[in-house]
């Protein structure tokens, strides 16, 4: 059976990309020139010099980009969100270690509190 194709077949898989932003990483692409822009008025506003003003306003661009490319492309939707679990997993086993923690963390909580041993 041959392949069918329709006047508006790529309208169903338009994924827009822009540099290395593709699909929905490209708002946070216009997200990060929003803050550009709105950072560089602002620090413009308050007097200080162009170049002061341009470097401090870039950093949020940067970051989006950095984000963009170690944390969404290639990757799976939740790898940052793992990522990110895990490390605050590792900093409460630290913690609990120093003892700062009274109870070791839990990975998987399943929604309630957990019981004493004497309890079980």
């Amino acid at each position: 059976m041959p392949l069918v194709l329709h006047s508006n077949d790529n309208a169903r898989e338009g994924k827009p990309s822009l540099w290395i932003f593709q699909g929905r990483s490209v708002a946070l692409f216009v997200g990060g020139v929003a803050a550009f822009v709105g950072l560089f008025r602002t620090l413009d506003a308050a007097g200080l010099d162009w170049y002061l003003s341009a470097g401090f306003s870039l950093l949020p661009a940067v970051l989006v980009a950095v984000y963009v490319q170690y944390f969404v492309n290639g990757k799976s939707p939740s790898y940052s969100s793992d990522l990110l679990a895990l490390a605050l997993w590792r900093l409460r086993v630290r913690l609990h270690r120093v003892g700062l923690l009274e109870l070791p963390p839990q990975f998987w909580l399943r929604g309630r509190r957990p019981r004493q041993p004497d309890k079980l």
